[in-house]
C-alpha cells in the first residue's frame, strides 16, 4: 500500500474518518496508510481528538455501526462490514458502547418511524449516548452539603 502523506491534510477530520474506515478502524494499518509511524499517529489523534487511538476508531466504528443498521438488514451483515470477524465481538462492543443490543436499538429506530419521528441518523445521535462508565462510588458522594 502506497504512502498517503502528501495528500493528507491534519486538520481535515472528514479525510481522518475516511482513511480510518479504509484502514478498517485499525490503527497499524492507518499509520502505514499515510505513511507516518503508529506513535506518530497516536499523538495526532491524542492532540486533535482526545483520546487514544483505539479509543477514537471504537468511537468512530461504533458510530458507524448505528448507521449501518439503519439500513443493512442483519447484524452479521454489519459486523463483517465493519471488519468484526466475530459477529459476537460486534455485539458486545456495541452494547458496552451504546447501552443497548443491536437488536434493542433497531427495535428503537423501527418504533420512531412508526411514531412519525425523523430517521435522520445525525437526530437519532443525539439521544442514542454512549453508555456511561460506571465509576467507584466514593462515601462522600452521599454527603450533605452545607
Amino acid at each position: 500500500m502506497g504512502r498517503l502523506i502528501s495528500k493528507v491534510s491534519f486538520n481535515d477530520h472528514a479525510q481522518w474518518i475516511h482513511l480510518a474506515e479504509h484502514a478498517g478502524f485499525q490503527s497499524c494499518r492507518l499509520a502505514q496508510q499515510i505513511g507516518l509511524s503508529r506513535r506518530q499517529v497516536e499523538r495526532y489523534i491524542k492532540r486533535h481528538f482526545g483520546l487514544t487511538p483505539q479509543q477514537w476508531l471504537r468511537q468512530l466504528r461504533m458510530t458507524r455501526a448505528v448507521e449501518l443498521i439503519r439500513v443493512m438488514h442483519s447484524v452479521k451483515e454489519v459486523a463483517y462490514a465493519l471488519g468484526f470477524s466475530q459477529v459476537s465481538s460486534f455485539c458486545h462492543q456495541f452494547k458496552a458502547h451504546h447501552g443497548m443490543t443491536c437488536s434493542e436499538y433497531a427495535a428503537a429506530i423501527a418504533q420512531r418511524r412508526q411514531a412519525g419521528f425523523t430517521d435522520d441518523p445525525h437526530v437519532t445521535q443525539l439521544w442514542l449516548e454512549p453508555a456511561p462508565a460506571a465509576g467507584p462510588k466514593h462515601d462522600n458522594d452521599n454527603a450533605a452539603v452545607g
